[in-house]
């Protein structure tokens, strides 16, 4: 389980990502078949890894 901190960060940074960003990551996660679910989790493990 995670700590409400580090969601909040995520949500936080969520608001922060750019158009252009945005739009290759969606690329690279249709293509990898991934959830929304999954997606989510792979910007969590980003966040945990940065902060």
């Amino acid at each position: 389980m995670c700590s409400v901190s580090v969601w909040l960060k995520l949500a936080a940074t969520a608001g922060k990502v750019f158009p252009d960003r945005r739009e290759l990551d969606q690329v690279v996660c249709e293509a990898l078949e991934l959830t929304e679910a999954e997606q989510l989790a792979v910007y969590h493990a980003v966040v945990v890894k940065t902060w």
